[in-house]
């Protein structure tokens, strides 16, 4: 029987939140920031429209070679991204529209909101929380980080846009 090949490469680390801030969340914040800020016609440039034309290559059969693989992989990445920015967008909606609510609490707020939005008062705080971050740095909404990266790093976000202000 065929000998099992040991296993030579090293386990995956698992980066702490602090280095995973610093060494993947923090550029993307910068390049993003940049590279909106480098086009000439910013809000004629910034448009969110995804191509899906690549499911039609997936369905049809059509990845047979390398480059038709290579090209729709690129084109899933360019997807993703823009779906990613948009479903940020939209959180910061959800999030306004909790904010908008609060004059309207009555009685206890947990309950309320639970009534009114059928959403769990620790969901409706999380969108808030997000929402008041890209109220404060809008920037963050062209950088490509999600909802859960910016809720994740939202005080490291912080922390560093203060001392840093230059974003």
């Amino acid at each position: 029987s065929p000998e099992k090949k040991k296993r030579t490469d090293e386990p995956c680390e698992i980066p702490s939140d602090d280095k995973l801030f610093e060494n993947d969340i923090l550029p993307q914040i910068v390049t993003g920031i940049n590279t909106y800020l480098n086009q000439q016609n910013r809000s004629i440039d910034l448009q969110w429209n995804v191509d899906f034309g690549f499911i039609d290559l997936i369905h049809e059969g059509k990845l047979n070679t390398m480059e038709i693989i290579k090209f729709t992989h690129d084109k899933i990445l360019v997807a993703e991204q823009k779906i990613t920015s948009i479903l940020l967008l939209t959180a910061y909606a959800r999030g306004m529209s909790y904010l908008a609510a609060r004059p309207f609490v009555s009685g206890e707020i947990k309950e309320w909101y639970k009534k009114e939005f059928n959403t769990s008062f620790r969901t409706m705080c999380r969108y808030q929380q997000v929402t008041m971050l890209l109220m404060t740095y809008p920037g963050l909404l062209v950088t490509g980080l999600s909802f859960m990266q910016c809720l994740k790093h939202h005080n490291r976000i912080i922390e560093h846009l203060i001392k840093n202000n230059e974003l």
